[in-house]
């Protein structure tokens, strides 16, 4: 079979393109690489396990003076028990308990400030929630 084309008063016949049922060489290699990147397991993506930090528990104790409106005691708090608090993540939190061990415990709450990522606007936001109790009343875990 041929195909006819004629323009500008020239004819000229071209052969039909014959196609082939059977594939080439290229189609081969092709299909024998797909073969063997599935049969080594390298083709299809495998199910990495994703390993979590274990979050921590806030105390009982924290919890309950929060949801009473009561505040929470400073010096004797953990680490989920301040991240409980707004705007406090366990990097700050973390800072917190360290600057506490330094100076053995805080006296005041302004003595906040001395934490990185502190400032008066967090001082501010942070002071309705938390308390430091009188030494000579001993420690209590959250105070009105």
């Amino acid at each position: 079979m041929s195909a006819r084309s004629e323009g500008f008063g020239v004819s000229m016949t071209y052969p039909a393109a014959e196609r082939s049922s059977r594939p080439g060489a290229a189609g081969l290699i092709v299909a024998a690489l797909a073969l063997v990147a599935l049969a080594s397991g390298r083709g299809s993506p495998r199910a990495v396990p994703v390993q979590r930090a274990p979050v921590p528990r806030a105390s009982a104790t924290a919890v309950a003076a929060l949801r009473d409106g009561q505040r929470i005691d400073l010096n004797h708090a953990g680490l989920a028990d301040l991240m409980l608090l707004p705007g406090v993540g366990p990097k700050l939190a973390q800072r917190i308990l360290d600057e506490r061990a330094r100076r053995g415990g805080y006296a005041r709450i302004d003595e906040l400030l001395d934490v990185k990522g502190i400032g008066p606007a967090t001082l501010l936001r942070l002071s309705r929630f938390v308390t430091i109790p009188d030494r000579a009343t001993g420690p209590r875990a959250a105070t009105r």
